[in-house]
């Protein structure tokens, strides 16, 4: 009997301690390492819930599109939670295209620093300082560096740098266009890309805020209503007097084979090509692209919406800027266009095996007017108050800067930005 007595009691020790193992190492692997810990030694979103749908508007809502909307900023109770908190200094260590300004008027009107106001983000101007001035290297929380410029790396100050600072790796271009060498490895603590598994994601679009009972922007801000939609009422397709077109400023066919599929697709349609690749906009000048986009969708059934890399999350203006335009989009690109759109919305090239198959599709909506207008019902259900200008990826920095103390290392930027990443 006390054999037994003592057997089961071995058991339920041993039982305990495994549960306890296997607990352990299920909450490890599900909450202290994210899902791209394979590229990352990172803990910094833990809490915070890194999964795709924590950064979308709720998918339940009948309301589009479906535009990013940065966690942190939605995060409110937390945001709430800072009392009287040390202002975060946000230094820009390199130029954004040949810009030390970076396109922020602040940083061009004064000597070097400018308030969060000056990139619509007012309610942080207590939380925040944006600046360019390298002598404030030493004292900066963030420092971002724009990777299609050049990064001095035998700057003495990254020899001293702090623990503590964020080293930010920006970067709006696909990896098509802009590799990452090796040397960055274990360089950077944050990833703010129009990549949807960034630290900041920094969408070509992004919503400020969707005035609908279904979601409410979580700090108040004013600022000026966009123009309403073309409403499914409005579309009249028999003004139309041509069937495709394109506006392209991008004409190397070497990192890029859109130009290719064009010219494959005019063997069976009608396909008139814009911009610097084919004929100029009338009535509207050289940078005007908004002007030209409009001129397009008067007269032309669909507009097609090439991207030049077909890379992950990979998705620009030539889809978003057609929205509040009477034209179809025709997508071509590595995004899933669901995630913005509903699949009545756009048609997207890729689905189909070939241009052919793909001008078939085309010339058979286009010659139904019924069916055509049917394109543009979801936009009875349109919300669109504003671009990525009225709600820049700096006010979700500003806000994980306070929220976010855990420690992080990139350490293979370069693998996490390219493997698997494009065709």
């Amino acid at each position: 009997m006390n054999f037994l007595r003592n057997l089961h009691y071995f058991m339920s020790k041993c039982l305990l301690i495994f549960l306890t193992f296997t607990c352990g190492v299920l909450y490890f692997t599900s909450v202290a390492l994210p899902n791209n810990s394979g590229n990352y030694v990172n803990h910094s979103n833990a809490g915070f819930n890194n999964q795709l749908l924590a950064t979308y508007q709720i998918e339940s809502t009948h309301f589009f599109p479906h535009l990013p909307i940065q966690i942190y900023t939605t995060n409110r109770q937390k945001f709430l939670q800072l009392k009287n908190p040390r202002k975060q200094i946000i230094l820009l260590a390199n130029s954004f295209f040949g810009d030390p300004q970076w396109e922020i008027s602040s940083l061009k009107n004064r000597t070097n620093s400018g308030n969060m106001s000056e990139i619509l983000c007012a309610f942080l101007n207590n939380h925040c300082e944006i600046t360019n001035d390298m002598d404030r290297f030493h004292e900066a929380d963030a420092v971002v560096y724009h990777a299609a410029d050049m990064i001095n790396r035998s700057d003495d100050k990254l020899r001293t740098r702090r623990q503590s600072q964020r080293f930010v790796f920006a970067l709006w271009e696909s990896p098509k266009h802009h590799h990452i060498y090796d040397s960055y490895n274990n360089f950077f603590n944050w990833s703010m890309t129009y990549r949807l598994d960034s630290h900041i994601v920094t969408p070509y679009y992004t919503q400020y805020g969707y005035r609908s009972k279904d979601y409410q922007l979580p700090i108040e801000e004013k600022f000026d209503s966009r123009p309403k939609s073309v409403l499914f009422k409005n579309i009249n397709p028999t003004q139309k007097l041509g069937t495709a077109a394109a506006l392209i400023s991008n004409c190397d066919v070497t990192t890029n084979k859109r130009l290719e599929l064009i010219k494959d697709l005019e063997k069976y349609i009608d396909v008139t090509i814009y911009g610097r690749c084919g004929q100029p906009c009338p009535n509207s000048t050289t940078h005007d692209r908004n002007a030209c986009r409009a001129y397009l969708a008067e007269r032309y059934y669909f507009l097609l919406a090439f991207e030049n890399s077909v890379c992950e999350d990979y998705v620009t203006e030539k889809l978003f800027a057609t929205l509040l335009l009477p034209i179809v989009p025709v997508v071509y690109g590595g995004a899933n266009y669901t995630r913005y759109l509903p699949e009545s919305a756009f048609i997207d090239a890729r689905k189909f095996p070939s241009m052919k198959e793909l001008s078939q599709r085309l010339i058979q909506i286009r010659n139904n007017v019924t069916f055509y207008r049917e394109y543009f019902r979801w936009k009875e259900n349109m919300i669109w108050d504003g671009f990525t200008n009225f709600f820049t990826p700096f006010c979700d920095l500003c806000l994980r800067l306070h929220l976010d103390n855990t420690s992080n290392i990139i350490e293979n930027i370069n693998r996490w930005w390219t493997k698997d990443q494009c065709i």
